[in-house]
């Protein structure tokens, strides 16, 4: 079981060789329905859209990089 722990980050700091992006939609994607989640998944990157009945769905793009600092 793996658990999140918050203190010192030389004690608990983990690097995870990801990007993480989340934001706001303005609308629903065409076609589905506004409580509707869409994931799609690929080798080394992901992204999600979690719908919800009452407010713009929210959206979570993230991929694998032994570079963070690296443009893109």
């Amino acid at each position: 079981m793996r658990r999140m722990v918050f203190g010192p980050d030389e004690d608990y700091l983990t690097d995870w060789n990801a990007m993480i992006c989340a934001f706001q939609l303005e609308e629903q994607v065409p076609s589905y329905e506004a409580s509707d989640t869409i994931v799609s998944a690929r080798a080394e990157r992901a992204v999600w859209v979690f719908g919800f009945a009452d407010h713009a769905p929210t959206t979570l793009l993230t991929y694998r990089t032994d570079d963070i600092q690296a443009p893109r």
